[in-house]
Parts: C-alpha cells; sequence; structure tokens
C-alpha cells in the first residue's frame, strides 16, 4: 500500500453558457488511485478514479 499513488481533487467552472439570463456552472470533486503493476519500470500504474458532481441551474424552469 505503500506504492499506491492517492489523488484528490476539485473543479469550479462559472460557466461559459448564458440560458435565459442564467449562468450554467458546474463543479465536482475526484479521488483516485494509481496502483502499481508488473515489473515494467516505464508503464507500471493501474489508475482508477472517481467524479462527483453537478452541474445547472432549476432557475427559470432550467435543469440541475
Amino acid at each position: 500500500m505503500k506504492r499506491v499513488h492517492y489523488r484528490l481533487g476539485a473543479r469550479y467552472n462559472d460557466g461559459f453558457l448564458l440560458i435565459n439570463n442564467n449562468r450554467i456552472n458546474d463543479y465536482a470533486v475526484t479521488m483516485g488511485f494509481g496502483f502499481p503493476v508488473g515489473a515494467n519500470k516505464i508503464f507500471n500504474t493501474f489508475n482508477v478514479s472517481v467524479e462527483a458532481g453537478q452541474t445547472g441551474t432549476t432557475q427559470n424552469n432550467l435543469i440541475k
């Protein structure tokens, strides 16, 4: 487990879309792991990641 790479991140986008005078923004948090595999020194990682977030708004009958 000492060789596993842990990753954590977040993102926020204030949106480039403008619909019904509302900016469509999105945000998310991410988490990932890099597991060592095999004996190859160059390509030896199996990466797994998960992202959870949301996009949109419910103002002015829009969809979130």
